[in-house]
């Protein structure tokens, strides 16, 4: 079940992981620009971490654990 999961995570848009989190989506987008990822709200967490060479799971960290 956790494959699953993730992958859905991984792959849903930054706008859809804002509503689940019940962050505003431009305060999400602001965050992880923070931490040196551009991104749109289209954009799904496998696209970012491609484009920036990082770990899919540290940047859906960032998306789902407050600060």
């Amino acid at each position: 079940m956790k494959w699953p999961i993730s992958n859905a995570l991984i792959e849903a848009p930054l706008s859809a992981l804002a509503d689940v989190t019940r962050t505003d989506p431009a305060e999400l987008l602001a965050k992880l620009k923070a931490h040196g990822v551009t991104a749109t709200p289209d954009q799904n967490i496998k696209e970012l971490a491609d484009a920036h060479d990082m770990d899919e799971f540290h940047i859906l960290g960032l998306v789902i654990l407050r600060e």
